[in-house]
């Protein structure tokens, strides 16, 4: 460590003797691979082959007040981007020099003029979102408000926003699972003790159960959960695992998927708008594709994307 710099303490010592850190090493990484912690891979891509996904061994100090704090934030910005979302007069003032250069901006701006010119169909939307916080702990303007860690001396005043996520709002699974790792390293290590201190990671839970309760305002029990997806998946556990819940949670709730491309091919509206994809009416749409320029392969993309919209 360098001289100078503080750091918040260790959560149990390190280092670790050497045989005991490969015997633990070991035991997470099989643990990660049996409990769906993991990936395809991107360098050797088989649909068959999994490897685990990039994990923590052992879970980092963190002041209580502060993420207990993340946590109140996080509802205040669902409130904030919920609102934003519906805010035509405020996106179209933020967003009108950004469409001139940026075509991929532009055409998602033009798909929501339309759907608005045309009026908008479904009153009821369902934000699955991410947000990505960082503690600030370098605040020199102002010191004053500024908070210390008793326990190591080290000063924090605020929080960050470094990203709010909406498409694709990934690490439903691998985010729990993570912890979940840590859990069990630590009961290998004899610290049980800390688990009292690693808090509960719900989000697969409350992403399922929202992806539900859309599903069942529709109103439909033959409609369907759709996840458009890319058309290789590579964070195939993560995706997989919001199935399965949702099955768990629900057994009467379908979810089918689908890449941009199936939806130009073979979707359509019905008489009422009703979206409707290889005969199945959907009731909701769970997009971890869609985000970026790469998705869309031709305007038929563009088409569908219109038409899910719409």
């Amino acid at each position: 460590m360098s001289e100078g710099i503080k750091y918040l303490p260790l959560v149990i010592p390190l280092p670790l003797p050497e045989d005991q850190l490969k015997e633990v090493v070991e035991k997470s990484k099989d643990w990660a691979l049996m409990h769906g912690a993991a990936m395809r891979s991107k360098t050797q891509f088989s649909e068959d082959s999994l490897q685990f996904a990039p994990f923590v061994l052992i879970p980092s100090a963190f002041p209580r007040r502060e993420f207990m704090k993340s946590i109140e934030i996080q509802l205040i910005l669902n409130e904030l981007m919920h609102k934003v979302a519906h805010d035509r007069e405020f996106l179209t003032s933020s967003l009108k020099e950004t469409i001139k250069v940026d075509e991929f901006t532009r055409n998602l701006f033009q798909i929501y003029e339309t759907v608005h010119d045309e009026g908008v169909t479904q009153p009821i939307s369902l934000g699955l979102v991410r947000s990505d916080l960082m503690l600030e702990t370098e605040c020199p303007a102002k010191a004053d408000k500024c908070r210390t860690s008793s326990s190591a001396g080290i000063s924090y005043c605020c929080w960050k926003q470094i990203e709010f996520n909406t498409i694709a709002s990934g690490f439903g699974w691998l985010g729990p699972s993570s912890g979940a790792i840590q859990r069990y390293i630590l009961q290998e290590l004899g610290h049980s003790d800390k688990l009292k201190n690693l808090p509960d990671n719900n989000a697969l839970e409350g992403l399922c159960s929202g992806m539900i309760e859309a599903w069942k305002l529709y109103d439909d029990p033959q409609a369907v959960i759709l996840f458009i997806i890319e058309d290789v998946t590579f964070n195939i556990c993560d995706q997989r695992f919001h199935e399965f819940k949702i099955r768990e949670m629900n057994p009467q709730a379908r979810v089918i998927r689908r890449t941009l491309t199936d939806m130009a091919e073979r979707a359509s509206l019905g008489k009422n708008k009703e979206l409707i994809i290889d005969g199945c009416i959907v009731a909701m749409i769970y997009f971890r594709a869609g985000y970026e320029p790469g998705h869309y392969h031709s305007q038929k993309e563009w088409d569908a994307r219109l038409l899910m919209e719409r």
